[in-house]
């Protein structure tokens, strides 16, 4: 039998499941439902590799296929404070304490003269009242090296080129960028964290136009 420790992850987790599909029976829910949830931890969460820990630490192996090397330059973010909560669910707290980011305890909005701020700390229910302003490729860089020290296998400078689901295992064509070596992988689920990226909606023809109004936006660093 399992340890009562691994059976809590366990019931927590089926727990999760049931929640996000609308505390539907498991018993009603398919494959779809589990490759939903799956790319819910990816996605919605907001980093792939926190999903990729998460998975590894519940007896899952993992294969994460990065196009970029890291660190790679992306727009830098506050982070929200309930953020900490997931790293350190995946066991990544530590790495980004010791990384040295700036802590902060809100946040503030200014236009024209219109000023209004926000503090962490005054909050109504439990959970941390402080979080870290991060350069976001450092911050990715920290998150994906614990990832690999966990036991997650990244491989970087590789895309998937396609990507088919017409059998029980899906497979995916990836391609190596310094060679051009092409290689199959098949795999239990596939999610798609590549974001603003849409791979699997490009591949598969599902991506459709934004809906959204075009925005511009201007940004700084500042020592």
């Amino acid at each position: 039998g399992f340890s009562i420790r691994t059976e809590s992850a366990y019931v927590d987790w089926i727990k999760r499941y049931v929640v996000f599909h609308g505390k539907r029976h498991p018993r009603d829910l398919s494959a779809a439902e589990v490759a939903g949830f799956l790319t819910h931890l990816a996605v919605d969460r907001n980093s792939p590799v926190i999903a990729a820990a998460l998975l590894k630490r519940n007896g899952h192996d993992v294969l994460v296929l990065e196009r970029q090397r890291f660190p790679r330059f992306s727009i830098g973010e506050s982070l929200l404070s309930h953020c900490l909560d997931f790293v350190e669910e995946a066991g990544m707290l530590e790495a980004v304490q010791a990384a040295g980011f700036p802590t902060t305890h809100g946040a503030a909005f200014a236009w024209g003269e219109r000023y209004t701020e926000f503090d962490f700390r005054d909050k109504f229910t439990e959970g941390k009242g402080s979080t870290y302003q991060v350069l976001r490729a450092s911050f990715d860089k920290v998150l994906a090296d614990d990832a690999v020290r966990q036991g997650v296998e990244i491989r970087y400078e590789e895309e998937i080129i396609a990507a088919d689901f017409s059998s029980e295992r899906p497979s995916l064509t990836v391609r190596r960028l310094n060679d051009g070596h092409e290689y199959q992988v098949s795999c239990a689920f596939v999610l798609d964290g590549s974001g603003y990226g849409r791979v699997l909606p490009r591949l598969l023809d599902l991506d459709l136009p934004s809906t959204f109004p075009v925005r511009q936006a201007l940004f700084t660093h500042i020592e």
